[in-house]
């Protein structure tokens, strides 16, 4: 069973500025890098924790994308993959760790 997919807006962002990148280099090509992502997320889903964890996270993994030089990273929640960038491999690495939801964060307990 594959777990639900999610795209922080940033991410998203990133997929559609690529997308159309390509597509302006040559016809089709915008649609084949969004094919290429499509498939790389769905292997994501199916088996999430096949891919490597992000040095220094443990909440965190990539995933190469084969043909074009962009990696998915996203992290393994219960129920769902929430993916955190489409990061271009040449862009600086960590880049998107502001985008980590601190919501997640383990809070100090408050005193009486």
């Amino acid at each position: 069973m594959s777990l639900r997919r999610e795209l922080l807006p940033e991410a998203l962002a990133e997929l559609l500025q690529a997308a159309e990148w390509y597509e302006d280099r040559r016809l089709r090509l915008g649609e084949e890098f969004l094919g290429a992502v499509e498939q790389a997320m769905d292997a994501v889903a199916a088996a999430p924790s096949a891919s490597a964890a992000w040095p220094g996270s443990v909440r965190h993994r990539r995933r190469m994308m084969k043909k074009f030089p962009y990696m998915l990273v996203y992290e393994v929640r219960s129920d769902s993959v929430e993916f955190v960038a489409i990061a271009h491999t040449k862009r600086e690495p960590g880049y998107w760790l502001e985008r980590i939801r601190t919501t997640d964060t383990p809070k100090a307990e408050e005193g009486p």
